[in-house]
């Protein structure tokens, strides 16, 4: 077993908690992303208020109003994983972050203020595949947060793991038609598309659709059967995953920094005892600094 000084064990865990993290891979990417969506979320909102004035066609002040709440919910949704990360000390995988930035701002700008829900059926059902895989991605993470999970070992059976976030994503998705149902039965609103099947009224009133089942019932299993379709690609991989590599679940997962650490201090004393060679931090240290040092340099050969 390598004997390991108290910094040794303490730079090696930071080390592993790190790599776990995988900040180089997409971190970068992560934050031009959401720099990108909340500028395109701010001139939507400009740009709403400006036609408002300019417009021949003088749109309502009501559908200005939306726009602009539309435009605020979506900088509130980017918010929330920053709040959780920041102050919560919970860790969301970059990549995961990513296609929730992505599908908010496909939902709310592009959805709800082009209309482009009205204009193409297949952007809806990309945007119920998307919640698919991304409540299944979180059904895994629920799983994980609510056991004991130790480094390189999965105490679950991982068909129980994926079958759990395989009904967690159908629970939600059947929340939803049943909230998007019942907003149309009380606002008499279109969001289960129910008025695109209209073609006239019978003399008694009644809508008269060219579906005899009415195109609502299709647009709700249609939005059913392709979010089992995400969430059954990400049960499927995560099963893999977890046959082949369980180690790559800690860095994949939703989970709190300090379980995160806790996980990172296990592999370090797995490693020890395996008589793992200790890493060369302060190698390591010297190489990031003369990376940076050569970094600036190069910066300031291109600003002369």
């Amino acid at each position: 077993m390598t004997e390991l000084t108290e910094r040794q064990r303490e730079e090696w865990t930071e080390w592993e908690f790190r790599s776990m993290k995988r900040e180089n891979k997409f971190s970068r990417a992560l934050w031009i992303v959401l720099v990108v969506m909340t500028v395109l979320v701010l001139l939507s909102a400009v740009a709403s208020v400006v036609m408002y004035f300019v417009s021949e066609t003088n749109k309502g002040l009501e559908t200005t109003v939306n726009q602009i709440l539309m435009s605020v919910l979506a900088l509130l949704c980017f918010g929330i994983p920053i709040f959780f990360k920041r102050k919560l000390k919970v860790y969301i995988p970059p990549l995961f972050l990513i296609v929730i930035y992505l599908f908010i701002y496909a939902h709310f700008i592009l959805g709800e203020i082009f209309r482009v829900y009205d204009k193409s059926m297949i952007f809806d059902k990309i945007l119920h595949t998307t919640g698919g895989v991304v409540i299944a991605g979180i059904g895994v993470s629920v799983v994980f947060a609510l056991t004991r999970m130790e480094s390189g070992k999965v105490k679950l059976s991982p068909f129980f793991v994926v079958l759990f976030s395989f009904c967690f994503a159908l629970a939600i998705e059947y929340l939803w038609e049943l909230f998007e149902y019942s907003v149309d039965r009380l606002t008499d609103a279109n969001m289960q598309r129910w008025k695109d099947s209209i073609v006239g009224y019978d003399e008694a009133g009644n809508a008269v659709h060219s579906l005899a089942y009415g195109n609502g019932l299709s647009d709700s299993m249609g939005d059913m059967f392709v979010n089992v379709l995400g969430a059954l690609a990400v049960c499927v991989a995560t099963y893999l995953v977890m046959i082949k590599k369980p180690q790559w679940m800690s860095g994949l997962l939703i989970m709190s920094e300090k379980r995160m650490r806790r996980i990172a201090a296990a592999r370090v004393e797995e490693l020890a005892a395996a008589d793992a060679l200790v890493p060369d931090f302060d190698a390591g240290r010297s190489d990031t600094r003369r990376k940076r040092r050569k970094s600036a340099k190069r910066r300031k050969r291109t600003d002369e």
